[in-house]
C-alpha cells in the first residue's frame, strides 16, 4: 500500500542526514561549508569597515585566481599555517602580481592603513565576494550561532535525531501492531480448531504463529519499498 507520508518522511530524513554529513565534513576539513561553489561567512573584525561592518554577512563564490580583478573583495586563508586550519580573512585586492606564470594577490582591509604583509596564491583563495549585507544583520547572528558547536547541535543535530526518533517510533509501533494482529489471528485459529473438535499442539501453534509473523513482516517490508 502506497503511503505518501512515509515516502516524504524517509526522503526528508535522508536529505537531512546527507546535508548534515556534508556540512560536517566540510567544516572539519576546510573550516567552512559551501554548496555549488557558494559559501556564507560572517565578518568578525572591523578591518573592512565601513564596507563590511562587524557581524555583516558575505557570500563568496569559488573563482579562479586569474579571474580576480583589482578592487574585488576576496575570502582567503591567512597564510599563518596549514591550509584549511588557518584563520579565514575577507579583504580587498589592491594589486595583482604575475611572475613566472604564477598569479598572486596583494590584499588590504579597507580600514587598514597598509596592505597585508603576505600575498595570496591560488591555493589559499576561497572565492570572490559576490554579495554582502553592508550593515549589521540579524541573519549574521543566526549564522554565527549555528556555526558554533552548541548552535550546530541545537539547530541541526538535535532536530535530525528527533526526526529519526519519530520515524523509528512509528516503525516500531507499526511492527508491534502487526505482531499483535498475528497473535490474535493465531488465537482465533486455535479457538476455531477447538470449537470444531480439533486442537493444535504446542508445536503446531508455535509453527502457525511463526508462519503468520513471517508473512506479516514480509508484507510490512514490501509496503516500505512501494
Amino acid at each position: 500500500m502506497f503511503r505518501p507520508a512515509n515516502v516524504i518522511s524517509t526522503c526528508l530524513l535522508c536529505l537531512a542526514v546527507s546535508l548534515c554529513l556534508v556540512i560536517s565534513a566540510q567544516v572539519v576539513t576546510r573550516g567552512y561549508a559551501g554548496i555549488a561553489g557558494y559559501s556564507v561567512f560572517r565578518v568578525v573584525t572591523g578591518s573592512m569597515e565601513p564596507t563590511l561592518p562587524v557581524n555583516s554577512l558575505v557570500i563568496s563564490h569559488q573563482t579562479p585566481i586569474d579571474s580576480i580583478a583589482q578592487g574585488d573583495i576576496v575570502v582567503f586563508y591567512s597564510p599563518t599555517g596549514i591550509v584549511g586550519r588557518d584563520r579565514i580573512v575577507t579583504h580587498r585586492v589592491v594589486s595583482i602580481l604575475h611572475q613566472d606564470g604564477v598569479t598572486a594577490l596583494e590584499t588590504r582591509g579597507d580600514a587598514n592603513p597598509v596592505a597585508d604583509s603576505y600575498l595570496i596564491g591560488e591555493q589559499r583563495l576561497i572565492g570572490k565576494v559576490v554579495w554582502y549585507t553592508g550593515r549589521e544583520s540579524e541573519g549574521a547572528s543566526v549564522v554565527g550561532f549555528i556555526g558554533s558547536g552548541f548552535g550546530f547541535i541545537a539547530c541541526i543535530v538535535f532536530p535530525l535525531l528527533l526526526l529519526s526518533g519519530l520515524i523509528l517510533r512509528g516503525s516500531i509501533t507499526s511492527i508491534r501492531r502487526q505482531l499483535a494482529d498475528a497473535r490474535a489471528l493465531a488465537d482465533a485459529e486455535e479457538a476455531f480448531q477447538a470449537e470444531n473438535g480439533t486442537t493444535l499442539s504446542q508445536g503446531e501453534y508455535e509453527e502457525l504463529y511463526e508462519r503468520v509473523k513471517a508473512e506479516v513482516l514480509a508484507e510490512l517490508k514490501a509496503k516500505d519499498h512501494e
